[in-house]
């Protein structure tokens, strides 16, 4: 198994080149973990000054592993840095959106960003290459992760009393319930929502990884392809 390591770190300062030589919105250096190849990415945060984009970063550092490292990859890992720019900008931009957030799942009327557009059309590429889920199947403690209090007393088939409660109280009774998995069109009938799941593996450990600085890199995020 190889890992694609990224963070988002403000260890590189403006106009500053790393000691790889590349650009500071791209630094990478390469690592070993227990003999299986590991690539650790630290981006460096978007600023609106030098029109720096999530997507810019994310593109310069794929295109930076790609020649550097690519001997560190497996086939899989390798796939994914070799095709990222293949689907169209909006498509990538979704991705780099989801993949920079703490959660796996999306409704798509949440996908909101002036740079994708209609996300249900930008999600089509990421369907078809696999690397997000259409039509997921959603545990009953998923579906709680993206309905509303509201939205869930209109469509959980529980009794009555199960609805009462805070959230927290209505999950642990909706468990009783609903043990089964259905996609959200099977526990939402009737809409024509989509939710969509990131099925790139993400660690978010804050702890799984540390600067050159020494310091933990919050809101890191590992790219895992097993």
């Amino acid at each position: 198994m190889s890992s694609l390591r990224l963070g988002r770190k403000g260890l590189l300062s403006r106009g500053r080149t790393s000691k790889y030589g590349e650009s500071p919105q791209a630094h990478a250096r390469a690592a070993h973990d227990g003999g299986l190849g590991a690539v650790e990415v630290e981006l460096a945060p978007v600023s609106v000054a030098d029109g720096t984009s999530d997507l810019d970063n994310c593109t310069s550092v794929i295109r930076f592993l790609s020649v550097r490292y690519a001997d560190l990859l497996d086939s899989q890992a390798l796939e994914f840095v070799r095709t990222f720019e293949r689907p169209p900008q909006p498509a990538r931009a979704l991705l780099v959106r989801m993949m920079m957030r703490k959660r796996i799942l999306f409704r798509a009327r949440q996908l909101v960003y002036e740079e994708i557009g209609d996300a249900t059309v930008a999600a089509r590429a990421l369907v078809d290459r696999g690397w997000i889920d259409a039509n997921p199947p959603l545990t009953v403690d998923e579906l709680f992760q993206v309905l509303t209090l509201k939205e869930l007393r209109s469509c959980l088939p529980v009794p009555a009393y199960a609805l009462r409660g805070c959230k927290a109280a209505m999950l642990e009774r909706s468990r009783r319930w609903l043990p089964e998995v259905r996609v959200f069109a099977g526990w939402c009938r009737g809409s024509s929502e989509t939710v969509y799941r990131l099925t790139l593996s993400i660690d978010r450990s804050e702890s799984s990884w540390r600067s050159t600085a020494g310091q933990s890199a919050p809101l890191s995020r590992i790219l895992s392809f097993a």
